[in-house]
């Protein structure tokens, strides 16, 4: 059996990775011996990461992020 793990790699509130990712694994369970599996960094507290524009462009908006 071969494992296939697909990061989504984006925690910011406008990313588009998500479906893709899903789709991903999707179409990977779908051939035999193959066990895929989602993995969304969002699911992680990366507060600094979360914002629209990226910290070094813009002061996060989030406190937690800022901290």
């Amino acid at each position: 059996m071969t494992r296939l793990a697909v990061v989504v790699g984006s925690v910011r509130p406008n990313r588009v990775g998500g479906a893709i990712a899903q789709w991903v694994v999707d179409q990977a369970n779908e051939i035999e011996g193959v066990d895929a599996e989602l993995v969304d960094i969002a699911s992680f507290n990366l507060p600094l990461f979360s914002e629209e524009i990226p910290p070094r462009m813009a002061v996060p908006s989030d406190p937690a992020g800022a901290a």
